[in-house]
């Protein structure tokens, strides 16, 4: 349980978490923010098709008004026959058109009966388009008669609203309610649901007004607002499908990779390929090679080494980094036995293998080797969980000789804590702040904070991750003279650094 809290608090595992209830947790503010966007896409595309709508009657009445005019000779002979049926193949949106005669005859697009009666009606607003005498009445609830009378005759348009009602009832057929004054061809409809325009909270939205006077207002009330909730919902569930798909596709894929790069290490526990590189520390007081960091990495069969970056988190909190440990250290203690006597080799452990005794017993299995040379660096990329049992554990080696340093000091779990707790001998402060040498002044106080805070507690600092001149000589003139970093020197295979410590002596 202990070991998997630990995994619990990486990073991974973290984003693993947040990754599965993130979409719950947006649950509610997404469906605000869709709604809004479902709202507006909707009411934006019927108003383009309304819009699209109107203005292609407004065309084609135009056109068929001007060519009536223009060709008509009131007679419903041969030729007005023909010049009807010609504008009945381009005609799209006008229901009706045709022709009466002072001498009682009628023909029309669709046949000769249906104006006889409509004829009759001579009421209706007036309107003078272009010189022409227009007449607009209401024949039946949203259809309007346009009569234009010569004195030959009359010409007449009907049209009719049923033409609308694809536009305004497709997808939910009482959510919208359409109202306008429009001179061409209406005067004072309203079409769809009605009701809309006796409720409290309405929306309106402008398909059409111009200079003629001609406004169309597309309105909207709680139906609508139902049914982009409806729509929304469906939206939302779509993108939660889909984002568990990808969510979980992701997992399974670094879920294969983890168990196949788990099965790799297994393998290579088998074969012995973990094995330490050695990362000199160097006393630059006197330009002279003092110990070593056991730095791990993976041989692989092409001879090519893999850096503990891309694999070290997948072992952490499992029984393969206490085996991985375990087969360094022994590789560790049987290098030592080929080191001049006045080389110390630090080797990191994890908490768990501190906590759970592992170190202690191996130990004691090798007959307590190099009690005085060999010493053990606490990491903090998981934090120590008993740390009674913890200090028990160092205090038992302690007495067997053996040291403990705090590596990357301040970066991790513990830090002052473990300083308080803990018999420390040294302590490793971490490359990120010795990066921030050269930078302000704030970074370096807290580099300088660090130092004084180790000096007066008698520990002894070792800087790690040094990479210039100016770093070095700002940590000289701080009393750190214990150093390690690609200023110096690279993790090396151990027959480098075993020729290294035959002349420990390095140049200035």
């Amino acid at each position: 349980m202990r070991a998997l809290f630990g995994s619990m608090l990486s990073l991974y595992h973290f984003f693993i978490i947040l990754g599965g209830v993130l979409p719950i947790i947006l649950f509610e503010f997404g469906t605000i923010r869709i709604e809004e966007y479902v709202g507006s896409y909707i009411l934006n595309k019927k108003q383009r098709s309304l819009y699209d709508f109107f203005m292609k009657r407004r065309v084609e009445l135009d056109e068929n008004m001007r060519i009536l005019l223009d060709k008509v000779q009131f007679n419903c002979g041969i030729e007005d026959r023909r010049l009807l049926e010609l504008l009945n193949r381009s005609n799209d949106v006008i229901s009706v058109y045709g022709i009466s005669t002072t001498e009682g005859k009628s023909c029309s697009n669709i046949g000769d009966s249906l104006f006889s009666g409509l004829g009759d009606n001579k009421s209706g607003l007036v309107y003078s388009i272009n010189g022409e005498r227009v007449t607009l009445s209401e024949v039946s609830e949203g259809d309007t008669l346009i009569r234009i009378s010569k004195a030959q005759g009359e010409l007449f348009w009907l049209i009719r609203s049923a033409k609308l009602n694809p536009l305004l009832f497709t997808s939910c057929k009482d959510c919208y309610s359409l109202n306008g004054f429009f001179p061409w061809f209406q005067a004072g409809f309203n079409l769809g649901n009605r009701d809309i325009l006796s409720e409290s909270e309405i929306r309106d939205i402008t398909v059409l007004q111009d200079k003629s006077p001609m406004k169309i207002v597309l309105s909207v009330g709680a139906d609508f607002k139902n049914h982009v909730k409806e729509i929304s919902l469906w939206v939302m569930f779509f993108l939660i499908f889909l984002y568990y798909t990808c969510y979980l596709s992701i997992l399974f894929i670094c879920f294969l990779r983890r168990t196949s790069l788990q099965g790799k290490i297994k393998s290579a526990l088998l074969r012995a390929d973990f094995i330490p590189f050695y990362q000199p520390i160097l006393d630059v007081s006197t330009h002279t090679l003092v110990g070593a960091e056991a730095l791990v990495r993976w041989r692989k069969n092409d001879g090519v080494f893999i850096s503990p970056a891309n694999f070290l988190e997948s072992l952490e909190g499992s029984e393969l980094m206490l085996d991985m440990t375990s087969q360094l250290f022994r590789q560790v203690v049987k290098d030592m036995d080929n080191l001049t006597a006045d080389i110390w080799v630090s080797v990191n452990i994890c908490s768990e293998f501190l906590e759970s005794g592992a170190l202690y017993d191996i130990l004691k299995e090798l007959g307590w080797p190099y009690q005085q040379r060999l010493c053990f660096e606490l990491t903090e990329r998981l934090p120590i969980y008993n740390i009674e049992n913890a200090k028990q554990q160092i205090e038992k080696l302690n007495k067997k000789g053996y040291h403990f340093k705090i590596d990357d000091f301040g970066s991790g779990y513990g830090g002052f804590a473990y300083l308080n707790e803990f018999h420390i001998q040294h302590i490793k402060i971490d490359k990120m702040f010795i990066d921030a040498i050269g930078g302000c002044a704030r970074q370096e106080s807290i580099v300088d904070g660090i130092i004084l805070s180790a000096q007066r507690c008698n520990l002894q600092v070792i800087a790690e991750g040094v990479e210039n001149i100016t770093q070095s000589a700002y940590l000289m003139e701080r009393g750190v003279v214990l150093q390690q970093g690609y200023l110096f020197y690279k993790p090396i295979p151990f027959d480098a650094f075993s020729l290294l410590c035959e002349a420990p002596v390095m140049n200035k």
